[in-house]
């Protein structure tokens, strides 16, 4: 008896290994799709034109209105990103997005209608920091993923910047998913 037992505790772990790994691949597959696929060089001397030319093809689509900026300094991806939209750019933080998120939660549902209704409103949102989001916020980031698809349907741009890591970690499949659907620019 104990050694069915046995047999039966080693056949859980055989299960429980192959689940691990099938989850493994999956995550491999999106993460391999994220880095080949959807992304383009950079000319350092002409990144706002890619910008702009980038943000351009993105709302003539029907697809997902989002473009990821990657780039280890931050004061070089939000310059650049200024310099590539006119007007009516509006940056925002990870954290103030976190905060207000939280802010929202603790309003209840007029609270969170307030939150929504301010993030669904800007003609063009850039979040910033994005790789502060990584990790074990599944709620804050599928509320991002609620909001960057609300305001496509609203045919309303978002932009998505971060540290080049940002797409490591403990992050969800839904999660790597979403950033494989965007326009993918890296910068230096």
């Amino acid at each position: 008896m104990v050694e069915a037992q046995h047999q039966e505790a080693i056949e859980q772990v055989i299960l429980n290994l192959k689940a691990q790994v099938a989850g493994l691949n999956q995550q491999i597959e999106v993460l391999s799709k994220l880095l080949e696929v959807k992304h383009e060089d950079v000319n350092i001397d002409d990144v706002p034109g890619q910008l702009k030319r980038a943000a351009t093809e993105v709302m003539n689509n029907d697809h997902l209105k989002m473009i990821l900026v990657r780039g280890e300094n931050y004061e070089f991806r939000e310059r650049l990103i200024n310099q590539a939209f006119d007007t009516g750019v509006t940056i925002v933080e990870v954290e103030q997005f976190m905060e207000d998120y939280e802010a929202g939660q603790r309003g209840g549902q007029v609270g969170a209608q307030k939150f929504k209704d301010r993030y669904d409103d800007y003609d063009v949102l850039v979040i910033e920091n994005l790789e502060q989001l990584a990790g074990n916020r599944a709620k804050l980031q599928e509320e991002l993923f609620d909001r960057v698809y609300a305001r496509s349907h609203a045919g309303k741009l978002t932009v998505l910047s971060g540290n080049a890591a940002f797409i490591i970690g403990g992050e969800s499949e839904e999660y790597l998913q979403m950033l494989s659907l965007g326009k993918n620019i890296f910068v230096g």
